[in-house]
């Protein structure tokens, strides 16, 4: 009788758990489920089957509040290969990318390309056909849960040189875009017209009692500041951010830059 019972009770927990499995199909995760699930940091694994470690070439992308950015880089060697980003959306399950600026494939500027995806397990996959190729990707979370007030994407709205005056960009002038998670950033330096990229770089920070350190993992234009840190005090207001770096040889006040976020 004891068998029988005991019988009974793994049968009924084996069903329950047939039905919580069916249910959680039956209700996959909402768009805002899974824009919440990929914002942040991210390291690339597998790229089309090829593991990113054998071909010894890191990858990270940064996926926050509609923008994204990626970039190819061996640290070691402080080799910079390629980089691309822009805006994207989550619709009907699919993560859409409208492509911005691209080095290796211009072509791709002003692109919209559509991604099938998932999240597992910090693992996000995604595949997608990308100039007629198919493209299959595997990402693995590359930073801890958390915002903090820095968290976002940044647009440089103005800087001062060292007059001390400051300068408001243009809209036609370069545009400089920055992403921002709770432990990585990246930013880019293009023209919004052509897509052209004109500087960029990236890595990790670290940011306390107004004092924000990055640390250079790549840079497009100078390779030797690869593996250095720069500190810059730093204070976030409402919606803006200003930067002030040090007084340089022969300038009368410090240099500031100015980013506001981006909607």
């Amino acid at each position: 009788m004891k068998r029988i019972t005991s019988l009974l009770v793994i049968l009924s927990l084996l069903l329950l758990g047939g039905i919580t499995m069916g249910l959680r199909t039956m209700n996959p995760p909402s768009d805002e489920e899974l824009e919440a699930q990929i914002q942040g940091a991210w390291r690339m694994v597998l790229r089309n089957g090829s593991d990113m470690e054998e071909l010894q070439l890191q990858m990270v992308k940064i996926v926050q509040d509609g923008y994204f950015m990626f970039a190819y880089y061996q640290e070691e060697t402080q080799s910079f290969y390629s980089a691309g980003g822009g805006t994207y959306t989550v619709e009907n399950g699919m993560y859409s990318e409208d492509i911005r600026f691209h080095t290796i494939d211009p072509n791709l500027v002003g692109e919209h390309v559509p991604f099938s995806m998932r999240v597992e397990d910090n693992h996000w996959y995604h595949e997608g056909v990308v100039s007629g190729e198919e493209l299959k990707e595997v990402f693995e979370r590359a930073d801890s849960d958390g915002t903090l007030d820095l968290t976002g994407a940044w647009e440089s709205i103005a800087y001062s040189e060292s007059d001390g005056e400051l300068h408001e960009l243009r809209e036609r002038d370069p545009q400089t875009w920055k992403l921002v998670t709770n432990e990585f950033f990246q930013w880019v330096t293009f023209d919004k017209r052509s897509g052209d990229l004109m500087a960029c770089s990236g890595g990790t920070f670290q940011w306390k009692d107004g004092i924000y350190a990055e640390r250079i993992s790549f840079h497009q234009q100078d390779t030797v500041l690869t593996g250095h840190r720069l500190i810059w005090p730093s204070e976030v207001q409402g919606n803006k951010w200003v930067q002030t770096t040090p007084l340089t040889r022969g300038s009368s006040e410090p240099l500031r830059q100015i980013w506001v976020r981006m909607e």
